[in-house]
C-alpha cells in the first residue's frame, strides 16, 4: 500500500471516529434531555392531578356548605360564648325565674386536633317548682349537645312562699377559635 492510500485510510478512519464520537455525545445529550423532559412531564401530570383533586374538594365544600352550617349550629360558635349566655338568659323571659350564671370556663387542650373545646357552665335558677322545671326543660331542648354534670335542688322560701333553687353544672361543645 502506498503512503497516500494509507494517509487517506487514516484520514477516513479519523473522520469516521470523530463522527461516531460526535454521534455518541449527541446521543448522550438526547437521552439526558429525554430524561429531563420525562421528569418535567411527570411533575406536570402530578401537579394537574393535585389541582384536579383540589378543585374537587373545593366543589365538595361548596356543595356541602348548607350541611356544614347546620352542623355548626349544633355547637356554640367560636366567638359565640356571649350569645350562648344570652340564650341561657332568654330561657327565663316568659317565667319569673331568676337566673344567675356563676361560672363559665373553656377547657382548652392545646395538643388536641379536634375542632371542638369544652364549654363548662355552672348556673342557678330560682323560682317556683314550675318555673325551675320549665327552665330545665328549655335548657334540655336547646339544639346543643349538653352533658349535665350535676343538678342540685334546694327548697327555699321566697317572699313568704315556698320556692326552689336549682344549681346546674353542664358541659357543651364549643367550636375552637381560629
Amino acid at each position: 500500500m502506498t503512503t497516500r492510500a494509507t494517509s487517506l485510510l487514516a484520514l477516513a478512519l479519523l473522520v469516521t471516529s470523530l463522527g461516531v464520537g460526535a454521534w455518541i455525545v449527541i446521543q448522550v445529550r438526547v437521552v439526558a434531555q429525554n430524561a429531563n423532559i420525562a421528569m418535567a412531564y411527570e411533575q406536570l401530570s402530578l401537579d394537574e392531578r393535585r389541582d384536579e383533586q383540589l378543585r374537587g374538594v373545593r366543589a365538595l365544600l361548596r356543595d356541602t356548605e348548607a350541611e356544614q352550617q347546620e352542623i355548626d349550629s349544633y355547637f356554640v360558635g367560636a366567638d359565640g360564648i356571649v350569645q350562648f349566655l344570652e340564650e341561657l338568659e332568654s330561657l327565663t323571659r316568659s317565667t319569673h325565674a331568676e337566673l344567675e350564671i356563676t361560672s363559665v370556663d373553656v377547657k382548652v387542650e392545646e395538643e388536641s386536633t379536634s375542632a371542638l373545646e369544652e364549654l363548662s357552665i355552672i348556673l342557678s335558677v330560682a323560682g317556683s317548682w314550675r318555673e325551675v322545671t320549665t327552665y330545665l326543660a328549655r335548657l334540655e331542648a336547646l339544639p346543643y349537645p349538653i352533658t349535665v354534670s350535676s343538678v342540685q335542688f334546694t327548697q327555699t322560701v321566697i317572699q313568704g312562699a315556698n320556692g326552689w333553687t336549682i344549681r346546674v353544672s353542664f358541659i357543651t361543645p364549643k367550636l375552637k377559635s381560629s
